[in-house]
């Protein structure tokens, strides 16, 4: 192995190299590209690379983005109402002795918590008072 000079190891250490593999026709293919352009292998790969992750970068906002608008509409179309069905609480009616059900955060969730408030505590088990 030959001794490699100072000037070419910073050369080496600050312009790595990338290798890669593919088909013959693909390298033709590249080749025929090179030859029509002014620019090497080097700068077409270069520019190919760079400018896709311009892209990427285009392309993962966007899906984010749309990723975003669309939950959060799902959220309020299906997850809120999903929600209200899931965690709601009901009672039965003092007259009729039917079910009332209360979505949470309603007026009727808010008296009967505030209606509680002092009259409602741990199981003597799950205290941490105790």
């Amino acid at each position: 192995m030959r001794k490699k000079y100072p000037s070419q190891e910073k050369y080496e250490k600050n312009n790595p190299t990338i290798t890669f593999r593919m088909t013959k026709e693909e390298k033709e293919k590249i080749l025929q590209m090179t030859a029509q352009s002014t620019d090497s292998v080097s700068n077409l790969v270069r520019k190919a690379l760079l400018g896709l992750a311009k892209d990427l970068d285009y392309i993962h906002q966007t899906g984010y983005d749309h990723g975003l608008t669309n939950g959060k509409r799902m959220g309020k179309e299906e997850g809120l109402t999903e929600g209200k069905v899931k965690y709601r609480i009901w009672v039965y009616c003092h007259y009729c002795k039917k079910p009332i059900y209360i979505e949470p955060n309603s007026e009727r969730h808010n008296k009967i918590i505030y209606g509680m408030k002092d009259q409602i505590s741990h199981f003597p088990e799950d205290c941490p008072r105790e």
